[in-house]
């Protein structure tokens, strides 16, 4: 992204990169790669956040980033202090009325933000099947996690209960440790790739439900860094005898062919950064104005809006969901409206 969606910012004269990098050397830390990631993500999820007017989203990355920042600077950089750097930054550079309005911004977005570190999952949830599958991956054990998985299917665990209270209660405890801190980003990436081994391997045994007369395309948004969370939605709905689909493409005029050539009930697409917003609520106009594919419902899900559910019939969409488990429950009750 070297352009802005606020147009406030984009009085800047500069791209998001060159913003972070100033304020990474105003707060005296070193320019590694993380750093500058999370300094950039942050300019960036101001951008979006105000584009679209919702401080709650900027407040959640503020949440997010404070331990991010303590992590990656060793304990000696913290998070309030960074937005008062970023805020002053952008008063000098802005003029008025945007550098008022950037700040207002700024201002309401802190007084939504919690920066306690993420809770630990309720273990009652966390159950032991979860917890044995975490430990085999978090030990390099990647076959004996997938022998894991197989065995408990052999004692009666249902398919249901693996992708939600195993692998999708997994994942969510992977990245808790990898932004507190427990584990590296190689020990995150390994964990997904067994997770998508996993379900690679649980593959052939979806196809034993009821057909379903509903289909389902699925996209992540671009710049999505993988897909677990949607193939788990798909899996679901594919065992529950749903025909799905699920689109590469990123560009919205392949996306729409494909929801027509499908004759789609459902579009899925994942939101996993507020920066993709503009991106996805331009999928959603172009799905609404081709008179093949106008009729079919459109479900977003992701982080975004989780925190700002009035982002969802503010791009046009039907409806969102905040799990797995809450995805198969509103495609079905999606398609139920309409059948």
């Amino acid at each position: 992204m070297d352009t802005w969606d606020s147009p406030c910012l984009a009085g800047l004269g500069v791209n998001p990169a060159a913003v972070a990098a100033e304020a990474l050397s105003l707060l005296q830390l070193p320019d590694s790669i993380e750093l500058s990631a999370l300094s950039e993500d942050g300019i960036k999820t101001l951008d979006a956040a105000l584009a679209v007017d919702q401080p709650a989203i900027l407040a959640d990355f503020l949440s997010y980033a404070a331990s991010r920042l303590s992590v990656l600077s060793g304990g000696t950089a913290d998070a309030p202090a960074a937005v008062t750097t970023f805020r002053d930054l952008l008063g000098r550079r802005l003029t008025p009325p945007d550098a008022d309005r950037v700040d207002a911004f700024i201002e309401h977005a802190l007084t939504l933000t919690t920066w306690a570190a993420p809770a630990e999952p309720d273990q009652e949830r966390f159950g032991p099947l979860a917890r044995g599958y975490l430990t085999l991956v978090l030990q390099g054990r990647r076959d004996d996690a997938r022998a894991f998985v197989q065995d408990a299917l052999r004692r009666g665990t249902s398919i249901r209960s693996i992708l939600l209270d195993v692998l999708e209660a997994a994942q969510r405890e992977i990245g808790r440790r990898w932004q507190i801190g427990q584990i590296s980003v190689a020990q995150e990436h390994y964990c997904t790739a067994v997770t998508q081994m996993v379900l690679t391997d649980l593959y052939p045994r979806l196809f034993t439900g009821t057909p379903s007369p509903h289909r389902l395309v699925a996209v992540d948004a671009p710049g999505s860094l993988h897909q677990v969370g949607l193939r788990m939605v798909v899996d679901l709905l594919e065992f529950e005898g749903w025909e799905t689909s699920y689109v590469t493409s990123t560009d919205p005029g392949d996306i729409v062919d494909h929801v027509a050539q499908h004759q789609a009930s459902v579009l899925a697409i994942s939101v996993s950064m507020p920066g993709q917003i503009p991106h996805v609520q331009a999928l959603i106009a172009a799905i609404r104005s081709d008179p093949r594919a106008r009729d079919v419902k459109v479900l977003v899900g992701g982080r975004p809006f989780t925190v700002a559910p009035e982002l969802v019939s503010a791009i046009g969409a039907d409806d969102f969901a905040s799990s797995a488990a809450d995805a198969v429950t509103t495609c079905n009750r999606l398609v139920q409206v309409t059948s």
